[in-house]
């Protein structure tokens, strides 16, 4: 018998995550999924340098609400107060 989530709403779901936020999660994460498998190799690798690593999402996040007016700086609160990977 598996008692693993099938799908990625289900895993959303299991981990915890709002019913209200799992649909947009996987979009959001689709479209992300879907750009990167797009890029070519040398893309690729540019993004694994920039994006990649321990806070690579919160960097690629943090960037796009640094940049898009109006949006609200995301990154996690940290223990030192810093707001920025930078």
């Amino acid at each position: 018998m598996n008692d693993r989530p099938n799908t990625f709403e289900e895993k959303l779901d299991a981990r915890g995550f709002a019913s209200t936020r799992v649909s947009k999660l996987k979009w959001a994460v689709e479209q992300l999924h879907g750009a990167i498998c797009q890029m070519d190799t040398q893309n690729k690798a540019l993004f694994e340098e920039v994006y990649g690593g321990e806070f690579g999402i919160y960097q690629l996040l943090y960037d796009y609400s640094e940049a898009e007016h109006g949006l609200f700086n995301i990154f996690p609160q940290s223990t030192t107060g810093l707001t920025s990977i930078d």
